[in-house]
């Protein structure tokens, strides 16, 4: 059968195929949208990281105690504090972090925060804060990361004997 200039494509067929592009531009977009929040978690869980072992170097290069208080949880910021000599023996009954210099406050974007932290000082109490001490070691424990439109939760861990800092994400 020979064509005419007047053959092409009907409404219909157009409707059809707009359909089927918007169907996967809408899968496109979703999946992006996803993706993008796994980056942002994955980008506050580096921070903390960074911002402990940042923490821990300091201790030791400036021989002195360095904290990082992450507040009451679940929290938004936490702070650094510079803590000269409450490196060594149990800690001050109340103790805290405000007791030395506050050196900076970083706050969690994109809505990460801290859902719960939870260090072992060297008296057996626990608190929301890890100590870095001169000798390296730091207080025990781990903080976790969360957003509240996602079941994802990440979590930064300190060693004590050797302050090594690491990270790991479900």
């Amino acid at each position: 059968m020979a064509r005419t200039r007047d053959d092409g494509i009907t409404l219909i067929e157009l409707s059809v195929t707009m359909a089927l592009f918007g169907v996967l531009a809408t899968i496109g977009v979703y999946s992006f949208r996803t993706f993008q929040h796994s980056l942002e978690e994955q980008g506050a869980q580096r921070e903390v990281v960074s911002q402990l072992r940042d923490a821990q170097t300091r201790a030791v290069a400036e021989s002195t105690t360095y904290c990082v208080d992450f507040g009451v949880t679940p929290a938004t910021t936490y702070s650094i504090y510079r803590v000269p000599g409450a490196d060594q023996g149990p800690l001050a009954a109340g103790f805290s972090c405000t007791s030395g210099t506050r050196l900076s406050t970083y706050t969690n974007q994109n809505g990460t925060s801290v859902s719960s932290a939870d260090f072992e000082q060297r008296n057996g109490v626990h608190t929301t804060f890890v100590l870095f001490t001169a000798r390296g070691s730091a207080s025990a424990g781990s903080v976790n990361l969360a957003r509240g439109d996602s079941s994802k939760t990440y979590s930064v861990s300190v060693d004590g004997l050797t302050g090594r800092v690491s990270s790991s994400g479900s």
